[in-house]
């Protein structure tokens, strides 16, 4: 007879199974037979759930606890038993075993394997690494067991601080770098505070733990100095130079250097916080130089002095020398200086008619560099004039013209004459002296006559002895004329 009720009162036990290794329960198998075909059907659909089973019952006997169905419930049709419906279930706990160990000086890792999982069991498990905290990186491996259930294999690997020891990464004459690494630490930042003379860089990067792998440089500079020495030396100078590298202290004023020093110091500061202090000095060396020229009315002389620790001094100046001096001050305390010294040479020139008129003749001299004006004992047949100005230097230079008159035939057109010349000083014309000149002739008739050319007279004086006087007035006081005089044959007449 066919049934047509799967209950869990009438299955029957086909295998209840212990692991031996782990001494758990691992499986529970019952079947129903003789079921009958469409009933069967409808109770394994009702089977395939994922409901548990509480207190399952095979053969009588109970098996207790919460059960679940981990492989498909199966409905098999049997010659001699009919249709028989099998029902695997496996209990609802699950099996766990953990182990650690040292991977390396920077990891550790502990293994977690937990078994005979079910669908939700499992996946409260993954949910429970879905991401890994910091300092932890989880690794999940996932397998289905012949039961149905899931085995879950997950790595805790653990990250470990460790560093490596500060070594010398860089050596030089001024330099001095180490490097330190650090892993695995919780933040980026340096673990040395820099101070003067140092230069710390740190270099982190974030690892896959979530921490920061750190390389940290520590450049330390080492001071040096470079000592005194000529660096540059000119026809007008010497320079030397001292400098000193990474130097702790803060820079000072220059030294203070005497006359003709000039000291500098320049000081730059550099990353670490050192300075680099140079020193320059500079000595000034003193030149003269002397130029000579001239012209044929002077002798020049020029002397140029630089640097000079006093100011140069020229000679005295007496008359036709004149002597110029001039001085500058220079930044070193040194003067520099120029001495220019000036000559007068005496010079005269031959005479030269400067003017020619059928009566008179201007014969002028020229003149320059002597210490008083040209002068000359006119001849009793001459006026003279003198134009001079005197020089820086107390010499006179200027013109000397004397005028000549002489008789013409426009005198006496018809008279043969024969001439002579005598003069004397009519007066003091307001402290001028003025010179006149009488020209007279003697003729044949036994007669004489003077002609007497004058200027500067302040009026038109009567001479007398019949005279014939024709003044021409050229300024108010002033005249220019002529004055004739006929006498008998006798004795020159002088006024």
């Amino acid at each position: 007879m066919r049934s047509t009720t799967i209950g869990n009162d009438n299955a029957k036990l086909v295998r209840y199974a212990v692991d031996p290794q782990r001494g758990v329960v691992v499986e529970l198998v019952r079947e129903w037979d003789h079921m009958d075909a469409r009933t069967s059907k409808t109770s394994v659909d009702a089977m395939s759930g994922t409901g548990p089973v509480i207190n399952p019952l095979a053969s009588s006997l109970t098996y207790s606890g919460t059960w679940y169905r981990a492989k498909p419930t199966n409905a098999v049709e049997s010659d001699m038993r009919g249709v028989v419906v099998t029902e695997t279930l496996v209990p609802s706990t699950s099996a766990s075993s953990t182990w650690s160990h040292a991977v390396n000086c920077g990891e550790s890792r502990t293994v977690s394997l937990t078994e005979d999982l079910m669908q939700s069991g499992l996946t409260t498990l993954l949910n429970s690494y879905t991401a890994s905290s910091a300092g932890h990186y989880y690794m999940v491996d996932v397998s289905r067991q012949a039961d149905g259930r899931f085995t879950a294999r997950v790595t805790d690997r653990v990250s470990q601080t460790h560093s490596q020891t500060a070594f010398t990464s860089r050596t030089s004459a001024g330099v001095l770098e180490t490097t330190e690494r650090k892993f695995n630490q919780d933040d980026s930042a340096g673990w040395e505070a820099p101070v003067q003379g140092v230069v710390v860089s740190v270099d982190a990067t974030k690892n896959e733990f979530c921490k920061y792998d750190k390389t940290q440089r520590s450049i330390t500079s080492t001071e040096r100095i470079l000592a005194a020495h000529s660096a540059e030396e000119a026809a007008g100078y010497t320079e030397a130079r001292s400098k000193t590298y990474n130097d702790r202290e803060a820079p000072t004023s220059a030294p203070s250097g005497g006359t003709g020093v000039i000291n500098a110091i320049r000081s730059e500061q550099a990353e670490d916080g050192t300075y680099t202090n140079d020193v320059t000095s500079r000595t000034s060396k003193s030149l003269t130089a002397n130029t000579t020229y001239g012209s044929p009315l002077h002798d020049s002389s020029r002397t140029v002095v630089s640097s000079a620790a006093a100011a140069p001094t020229g000679t005295a100046s007496t008359t036709g020398i004149v002597t110029s001096v001039s001085v500058s001050n220079n930044q070193d305390g040194t003067v520099d200086g120029v001495v220019e010294s000036t000559s007068a040479k005496s010079f005269t020139s031959p005479a030269f008619i400067s003017e020619r008129t059928p009566n008179r003749v201007d014969s002028s001299t020229l003149f320059a560099g002597l210490t008083a004006p040209l002068d000359s004992d006119l001849s009793t047949s001459t006026f003279g004039s003198l134009s001079a100005r005197i020089a820086e230097d107390l010499t006179y230079s200027g013109i000397l013209t004397s005028t000549t008159y002489r008789i013409g035939s426009d005198w006496e057109p018809a008279v043969s004459l024969t001439a002579s010349v005598t003069s004397w000083i009519l007066r003091d014309n307001y402290g001028v002296t003025q010179k006149r000149a009488v020209v007279a002739s003697r003729t044949a008739q036994q007669y004489s006559s003077w002609k007497a050319c004058y200027e500067g007279m302040t009026d038109a004086e009567t001479l007398g002895y019949n005279a014939i006087e024709r003044p021409i007035k050229i300024a108010e006081g002033a005249y220019v004329g002529i004055v004739e005089k006929v006498t008998s044959f006798g004795a020159w007449a002088d006024i």
